[in-house]
């Protein structure tokens, strides 16, 4: 079994106590800071026979390597379960006694496998980035606190466990100890927040939802002293500055300038959504997401039509990575996009700076040619390429677009400023002047509110 950091030692310790008091645990680790290690030595110390650990689908066949590597001869087998639905495939837990079943957050909670995890009885559950649960009326969220109740050990693992704010916290220790907080999410809200004044609105504590009838309401968050001594009863917390000696990072913005036919597309956007408003409606976060869906594409370089169809209308973008990239020399590049066709664009201004290729999306899975070296440029989805990777091959990473999943941005860093980099860290971001791109990259860089951010940024318009 291979050996622990002091920082290690000292969460398993925190871990243990916490799950003899109330069930449930929290390594709150930046990325790098070894959480899976912890995980394992958990497992180890408790003596679990039957362990259920849900993860992102990206980091589901990872477990089984580190699992090998670091138990050794003391491995547990281990089932690697990404369900597609089909009894077949579920079929596979019905003949496995004891060991680890991994599976994925989008199959976790669906028929016919979730009965048979029920089943299966897990004593110890394992969140692997425990913040995909903090909907507290998600799908898996919901159906992992049914299961949690029958499991004597939950653990959570995550870096960023209130990625889009306090108010996250509760639907994730619903599963890992829901005597922590108030057993309703409503109760939760009244104990931590109250109506915001109108001089508070831009506070940055104060959080925008969308009420019954989709008018914006916004809460200014309160007792949140009491909120993190409730939160860190059963956690330990580590960031990676703290305990691991890691380079220096910098961040630039690369500006490209929308071609004038792009700007009238984008103007006629922002203007049609206004002009649909009667006088009476108000912008909500769900019409406003929806418009800024249409103008990130724009920026991007393509406009959908209605039958779904991409037309470019921009390479402003585009070509502005292309000469980023001939500036970088022979460093290896991590490219990061949100849509299929920002992939492509990237893919272009690539092969424009002279420079081969692979995808790590959806849709294809070359991670390990860039690694091995075949290629240069790792063009990543931004989903994909934020959780179970290592990408310290890379010095630069590029946002050609960015998420407005705070979690997923910071995340997308830390693959890159890791342990096993050895060099600083560029991070550029490729942003359209005086468009919606500034004011995501404002927002993230501040580590604020995206979606207040987009809401003001139409309703000004």
């Amino acid at each position: 079994m291979s050996g622990l950091w002091g920082h290690q030692v000292a969460g398993v310790a925190c871990a243990l106590d916490a799950i003899g008091r109330t069930g449930g645990a929290a390594l709150l680790w930046e990325m790098g800071a070894g959480k899976t290690r912890g995980a394992l030595e958990v497992m180890v110390r408790l003596g679990a026979r039957r362990v259920l650990v849900v993860a992102p689908k990206v980091v589901v066949p990872v477990w089984s390597a580190e699992v090998a590597k670091h138990l050794g001869a003391e491995a547990p087998p281990v089932l690697a379960l990404v369900h597609d639905g089909t009894k077949a495939k579920a079929a596979a837990l019905a003949g496995f006694d004891a060991g680890v079943v991994v599976v994925n957050y989008d199959s976790v909670w669906r028929p016919p496998l979730a009965a048979l995890l029920v089943a299966w009885s897990p004593d110890l559950l394992i969140l692997d980035e425990m913040h995909r649960v903090k909907s507290p009326t998600g799908r898996a969220s919901k159906w992992l606190g049914m299961l949690a109740r029958g499991v004597p050990a939950r653990l959570g693992l995550t870096g960023t466990p209130l990625a889009h704010g306090p108010l996250d916290v509760w639907a994730e220790y619903r599963v890992l100890a829901p005597t922590i907080f108030p057993p309703t999410y409503g109760a939760f809200r009244t104990r931590y927040t109250r109506p915001a004044q109108r001089s508070e609105w831009r506070d940055a504590d104060v959080m925008i939802t969308a009420g019954r009838g989709g008018e914006l309401a916004r809460w200014k968050l309160h007792n949140i002293d009491h909120l993190e001594q409730q939160l860190h009863s059963i956690a330990h917390r580590v960031r990676v500055a703290d305990v691991l000696d890691l380079p220096e990072s910098v961040d630039v913005v690369v500006e490209a300038t929308l071609e004038r036919s792009a700007q009238r597309h984008y103007t006629e956007i922002q203007h049609d959504f206004i002009t649909a408003m009667s006088p009476a409606s108000v912008v909500t976060a769900a019409n406003a997401m929806v418009v800024a869906l249409r103008l990130a594409q724009v920026t991007g370089g393509t406009l959908m039509d209605e039958a779904g169809a991409a037309h470019v209308v921009s390479v402003a973008k585009r070509d502005a990575l292309a000469e980023y990239l001939d500036s970088v020399g022979d460093e290896p590049v991590v490219v990061f996009g949100r849509f299929r066709a920002d992939l492509d664009a990237i893919h272009l201004a690539a092969a424009a700076a002279g420079l081969s290729s692979s995808e790590l999306s959806g849709r294809r899975s070359e991670l390990a040619a860039w690694q091995a070296g075949d290629t240069r440029v790792l063009v990543a989805q931004v989903a994909a390429g934020s959780v179970g990777i290592d990408l310290t091959r890379a010095r630069v990473a590029v946002w050609f677009s960015l998420s407005y999943s705070l979690a997923e941005y910071v995340q997308s860093r830390a693959r890159v400023l890791r342990p096993g980099q050895t060099r600083a860290v560029v991070f550029a971001h490729i942003v359209a002047a005086g468009t919606i791109d500034e004011d995501v990259y404002r927002a993230l860089e501040a580590r604020g509110d995206v979606v207040a951010a987009i809401v003001d940024r139409v309703r000004s318009r």
